[in-house]
């Protein structure tokens, strides 16, 4: 992500035809992966005679506390993931008096680089801790993000964007790894597949409202509401999280 982002811009910013050089680049590159899948072995050589069968989204009711928990820290990540996609770098842009396009890819790809970095680390890591850090990190880091476009910084802007990418990756990394621990694995499909619902409408249905907000009020003025409103979902990921591990605790010296 990082890595494309940063190179659209370029081109966007350097190349010719900037409206189409990057989706041409990047269509380019599906391609060619595309023809190296097809050039890859079958792995499973037996065929099962049993039928496909395809089930709905679902959620087993023992797991549900522990689904509500990763999924509220998911859904409120990608929804900061989907604004910093679209609206971030204008913003970025705007409030630093920097208009390039490389500029606002930077920060952008320095967010996405600090979430791989936490996302590699924290697998050292229990994995509800480090959902719950990374969901009051990303709470804190969207305060500080509205402080630092403020300040019209371009370095605190990006120091902002890299503290950002280190809770994000901490809260979608530890919230998918825990949920995958407790998943049952006859509904491993079902359960993941409620849970990618949801956590792609969360990117979706805040982008698109945020995006129709910006043609209404400024910049500037929809992104402090929009922030405060995810901050407020990750902060109540987080003590969902704290009261499941609390109860856990509780549990096992009662046992």
């Amino acid at each position: 992500m990082a890595v494309t982002i940063l190179g659209a811009s370029l081109l966007a910013q350097y190349g010719p035809d900037p409206l189409v050089t990057p989706y041409a680049v990047v269509g380019l590159v599906v391609l060619l992966l595309l023809f190296n899948l097809l050039l890859m072995g079958e792995t499973h050589q037996s065929r099962s005679t049993t039928r496909i069968r395809i089930s709905r989204p679902r959620v087993p009711r023992a797991i549900r506390p522990d689904f509500r928990f990763a999924v509220l820290g998911v859904m409120a990540a990608w929804s900061v993931l989907g604004v910093y996609l679209s609206l971030f770098p204008a913003f970025a842009g705007q409030s630093t008096g920097i208009h390039s396009l490389v500029f606002g890819g930077a920060v952008v790809a320095a967010m996405a680089s600090a979430g791989a970095l936490s996302q590699a680390l924290g697998a050292r890591l229990d994995a509800r801790p480090a959902a719950i850090v990374g969901d009051f990190g990303t709470a804190t880091a969207l305060v500080v993000s509205v402080l630092a476009l403020r300040s019209g910084h371009a370095v605190l802007v990006a120091a902002a964007a890299v503290f950002m990418g280190l809770s994000f990756g901490l809260a979608f990394g530890g919230s998918l790894r825990h949920l995958g621990r407790v998943v049952p694995a006859d509904h491993r499909g079902e359960v993941m597949s409620a849970y990618y619902l949801l956590a792609y409408g969360a990117m979706a249905v805040p982008t698109i409202l945020a995006g129709w907000a910006a043609t209404q009020w400024s910049l500037s003025t929809i992104f402090p509401w929009f922030t405060g409103a995810v901050a407020l979902a990750c902060v109540l990921a987080g003590s969902l999280g704290l009261a499941a591990a609390r109860g856990s605790a509780t549990g096992s010296v009662t046992g």
